[in-house]
């Protein structure tokens, strides 16, 4: 989850915060300058962890909002719910 403020600059950021304190969930599209991967300095690590807050702190991490359904591909059933909606949607 995370917070951001009026120039959707990111400041606060917790994949794991289910209290309800944070308004937007992490989902989509990630683009990140080469430079930026210059700032993880221990590896395996993920990028919320190693990254994220590192860029947060530097005011470099910014997000958008879009009005469009997350669709999540992570099981058999949930890619049969998109492909589905893909399918009608090109009827």
């Amino acid at each position: 989850m995370s917070a951001w403020d009026e120039n959707q600059m990111v400041i606060e950021h917790n994949k794991g915060n289910s209290n309800g304190d944070l308004d937007y969930v992490e989902a989509g599209v990630l683009c990140l300058k080469k430079g930026a991967l210059a700032l993880i300095k221990t590896a395996p690590t993920s990028l919320e962890a190693g990254l994220y807050q590192k860029l947060i702190k530097r005011r470099e991490l910014a997000a958008f909002k879009t009005g469009h359904r997350f669709f999540d591909m992570g099981t058999p059933e949930q890619r049969q719910v998109l492909e589905y909606y893909l399918e009608e949607k090109s009827r």
